[in-house]
């Protein structure tokens, strides 16, 4: 099983249809070990805020991705620690 560390463009690309997000669903869709920052969650909040607030989606649309997101099989790395050897 490979590791690999997701930042919040790479868990929007999961949801929302982006320029290059085939290796994105890829990666959610095989049996990798996957990673987030702590921050993961503040920093797709404030993705979504933005699309909300310019209208390029609905505030429905932008809360089922944050519920989506809580659901998936990830590890949340700490502050200061990282799963990966230096």
């Amino acid at each position: 099983m490979s590791r690999y560390g997701v930042d919040a463009s790479v868990a929007l690309q999961w949801y929302l249809p982006e320029i290059h997000d085939a290796p994105a669903r890829k990666l959610l869709a095989g049996r990798e070990e996957l990673f987030v920052p702590d921050l993961i969650f503040s920093e797709v909040g404030n993705i979504l805020w933005k699309r909300v607030r310019f209208q390029q989606m609905s505030e429905a649309e932008a809360q089922t991705v944050l519920q989506s997101l809580g659901t998936l099989p990830w590890w949340c790395r700490l502050p200061g620690r990282w799963p990966f050897p230096r």
